[in-house]
């Protein structure tokens, strides 16, 4: 260790991770509690309700089923999370290492993980982001493993196969990884050392072994609810989306789907989310018990939007543009008109992140508590202050410019660099905008959604800097040569 001060780093990087979530445990116990989205995750975690709730995948309430069988405590399921937020910081260290960063350059992406106070944050609520996170960086490690050119053929065909299971399991929690499981394999067949036959056997294995899981994932939900997707209702966000501009005069509505023009003036329509949740949207009527449900089936509603996107391609492109502003300026108006600007769109950090303890949304934590209470030890429950923590979730938070001086860096790295280390620049940095870019074509924009990219995006920037700083030193150097 003496030798190795980098490992020395990365070991007071993994304690301070690990206190930093002691701290949140210690504070508010069992967890967060007081976001929507944890009632449908939970109710789908029991056997008999999987496919119940059509907008959950369902690899998420599969791992909290998991969790709870080795231990009913919703703490340890908690205390799971914040461990498998410990070894992303892990995986991308050595996937770093891996793919060629130097020893020092690895800890950026590792110091990300371990350190950003969102990520501990959400790891902290019954949500997708902690476990989905993991997956995404552990996902890269035996790629980057098999980049290894001394690894043996058949090593390698092995590592590419378990990066194929490890991104099946990604997938099923978010099937926004889908693209980034083609990604990899598309990599691989080009990237990897050995000859072509060698490298297409690798990228067959990771797209074999990924894609009989993704297939097996689908053959259940259709067996389960007669629909070949991984959440039925998942097509309802690409209508949030077209449902900001959609004008029926411009294009052919599919047979018996005219009822789901919008007829609000477009200077006056909120944003996605109003348009999949809301009663003022077309998609959604109101039921006899008082229940908001849809009033199309996904099929019709993909049908619709298809129709509007190609019948409005320039507004399509109009409405995505102003929602990927976002990413670096998460207060910019998706809808002009100050009335309006952001109301119903995805959530800017503080705004979701201080939702999901339920201090500001209590009923929606006393709705979940109840079905929680059914199905986990809820004892010792604390609701202590959580200030101190939210001034270093703020402090450390990667949104506005920081975000962008990580992704400017991932993107001068593959200019600047050669061989190897520019295929894996390249690599992280469409594995990590397919990730932040993807979401926001088809949903909307999202800090959770852009969050989880933050490892392959630091990572890329990592290369970056240290292609910049060789760069900068070598022209130091060029006047005493």
């Amino acid at each position: 260790m003496r030798h190795r001060r980098d490992l020395i780093v990365l070991a007071a990087l993994l304690a301070a991770g690990a206190g930093l979530r002691l701290w949140l445990t210690i504070e508010w116990r069992p967890g967060f509690l007081g976001f929507p989205d944890t009632y449908g995750y939970v109710s789908n975690s029991v056997p008999e309700g999987y496919f119940v709730d059509g907008l959950r995948p369902i690899g998420y309430p599969l791992f909290l089923a998991g969790a709870r069988a080795l231990s009913p405590d919703l703490s340890a399921t908690v205390l799971l999370q914040h461990l498998l937020g410990l070894g992303a910081g892990l995986c991308v260290y050595v996937a770093g290492r891996a793919f060629g960063l130097g020893r020092w350059a690895a800890l950026l992406p590792a110091a990300v993980m371990l350190l950003h106070g969102s990520g501990v944050w959400l790891e902290h609520g019954l949500l997708t982001e902690g476990p989905f996170s993991f997956f995404v960086c552990a996902t890269l490690v035996p790629v980057a493993l098999a980049s290894r050119p001394e690894r043996e053929p058949r090593t390698r065909l092995g590592l590419a196969g378990l990066a194929g299971v490890l991104g099946a399991a990604a997938v099923s929690i978010r099937p926004v990884f889908l693209p980034c499981l083609a990604l990899l394999a598309v990599w691989a067949a080009w990237a990897l050392p050995g000859e072509l036959r060698s490298r297409l056997g690798a990228a067959a294995a990771l797209a074999a072994a990924g894609g009989v899981l993704v297939g097996a994932n689908l053959v259940w939900a259709h067996a389960e609810t007669d629909e070949w997707s991984f959440a039925r209702h998942e097509r309802y966000a690409l209508y949030g989306r077209i449902a900001q501009f959609a004008d029926c005069r411009e294009f052919d509505p599919p047979e018996g789907t005219a009822h789901l023009c919008p007829t609000t003036p477009e200077r006056w329509r909120w944003g996605p989310r109003a348009y999949v949740f809301t009663p003022a949207s077309p998609l959604v009527r109101v039921n006899a018990r008082g229940a908001n449900v849809p009033a199309a089936t996904p099929g019709q509603a993909a049908a619709f939007s298809r129709a509007a996107i190609l019948g409005q391609p320039l507004d399509y492109l109009r409405v995505v543009g102003r929602d990927l502003v976002r990413l670096v300026d998460p207060d910019f108006p998706l809808n002009p008109n100050p009335a309006v600007t952001n109301k119903g769109s995805g959530g800017q950090p503080g705004r979701y992140l201080y939702n999901l303890p339920g201090v500001t949304t209590a009923e929606a934590e006393r709705a979940n508590l109840g079905i929680v209470a059914e199905l986990y030890d809820t004892d010792g429950i604390k609701r202590g202050d959580l200030g101190a923590f939210q001034s270093y979730e703020r402090a450390t938070r990667l949104n506005g410019i920081k975000w962008l001086v990580l992704l400017v860096l991932a993107l001068a790295a593959p200019p600047l660099l050669r061989g190897r280390e520019r295929r894996a620049a390249l690599l992280l940095s469409a594995y990590a905008l397919v990730l932040t870019v993807f979401p926001v074509l088809f949903h909307s924009y999202d800090w959770r959604f852009q969050a989880v990219a933050l490892g392959p995006l630091a990572m890329a920037a990592a290369f970056g800097a240290e292609a910049v700083a060789a760069r900068v030193a070598r022209r130091r150097q060029a006047p005493q040569g």
